[in-house]
């Protein structure tokens, strides 16, 4: 087969090439100049091989490159023949995508963080928000009925001080502190209900991390602490011998009530545990480690008034006179647990407002 040899007119180096492929364009393996290869043969032949090297010359300093030259029929080729890499035509290599400048790389990357830190809020958190938004309101009401409990506390405290020291209470009917705390069991129990309409709301949430599980076993807690409220506790406040000393209640009357304020108190220690595997899910696990705070205080809350309602019904039993010592640790432990609670409320209804806060984000 015919061979075509020519000379790179930049470089200077003689090619070699089929042929059939006169005409088309080439790239030189030396230089990477493209070519168009010739019709015909243009180089002279190769000159004859030097002879034996001499001793490699001492480094110089390097010269500047000639510029290229063009391509010149006939020239004498500047070294030995080179055989060529055929390179096709330029559209079977189509040029290299543009790069990107640095300031769209800088678009990209900051649109790519917020989508892993902070996911666009939607589909099921919409349904996490507006519970926990129900669950903040229903609590504000209880925070009020504890309030109005406080009250009645401090006048069971006072009447109590009366009848250890043999002086009348005075009045007529039921007592004030019993009134009030009616009537705080009655705004309780509709803070209660709003609560529970938020814990239904968060079993439609995500169920990652066992957020699924907690929200379900709150609502199942909350919801028998209602239906015992409503079968036991309220009838029980609302009986006509209701008091310290007296009364018709019986022992299984009365640890129910141990039971609905042990109730209670799960569903004060569940539910941080929610808000702590939302925290997780949101990727902020100092808010899920602050849930754990509001957990304890419920904890030391629920342990307090067990102890308390305990030694209560030790002394409403006892068919003697009750020590008057057993009788004030009773009203001491019943502050303590109140004082628990109330720091308890605030950090809750705290952590609740920074936890619906996370869900918008």
């Amino acid at each position: 087969m015919a061979t075509i040899s020519f000379q790179c007119y930049a470089c200077q180096q003689v090619l070699k090439v089929g042929g059939e492929k006169a005409g088309k364009r080439g790239k030189c393996p030396k230089c990477g100049t493209m070519l168009t290869i010739p019709v015909g043969s243009s180089a002279a032949p190769a000159p004859p091989p030097p002879p034996a090297a001499a001793p490699p010359p001492l480094p110089q300093a390097p010269q500047p490159k000639a510029p290229a030259a063009q391509y010149a029929p006939g020239a004498p080729p500047a070294q030995g023949p080179l055989r060529a890499e055929l390179v096709e035509d330029d559209a079977d290599f189509p040029p290299p995508p543009p790069r990107r400048r640095a300031s769209e790389d800088a678009e990209v990357y900051e649109a790519e963080e917020v989508d892993v830190r902070a996911p666009a809020a939607g589909g099921a958190w919409k349904h996490v928000r507006l519970g926990l938004l129900l669950v903040f309101i229903g609590f504000c009401v209880i925070a009020g009925a504890f309030a109005l409990q406080l009250i009645g506390y401090l006048l069971f405290t006072i009447n109590t001080i009366q009848a250890l020291s043999g002086r009348p209470s005075g009045g007529m009917g039921a007592p004030a502190f019993a009134i009030l705390w009616r009537i705080a069991e009655v705004i309780g129990v509709c803070g209660t209900l709003t609560a529970v309409a938020g814990y239904v709301f968060c079993i439609l949430g995500p169920k990652q991390r066992g957020a699924l599980p907690l929200a379900i076993t709150t609502v199942s807690v909350t919801g028998v602490y209602l239906l015992l409220t409503v079968i036991f506790k309220l009838p029980f406040l609302f009986s006509q011998g209701f008091g310290l000393f007296g009364g018709r209640g019986v022992a299984l009357t009365w640890f129910m009530q141990v039971g609905i304020q042990l109730l209670f108190c799960a569903e004060l220690v569940l539910f941080p545990l929610y808000l702590r595997a939302v925290g997780y899910l949101r990727n902020r696990p100092r808010h899920a480690s602050s849930c754990m705070v509001p957990l304890f205080l419920a904890a030391g809350y629920g342990v307090l008034r067990l102890i308390a309602w305990v030694l209560g019904y030790v002394v409403i039993r006892s068919e003697s006179e009750p020590s008057r010592g057993l009788i004030w640790i009773t009203i001491l432990l019943l502050w303590l647990g109140s004082i628990a609670f109330v720091v308890h409320l605030i950090f809750y209804l705290l952590l609740l407002w920074r936890s619906r806060a996370l869900t918008n984000r």
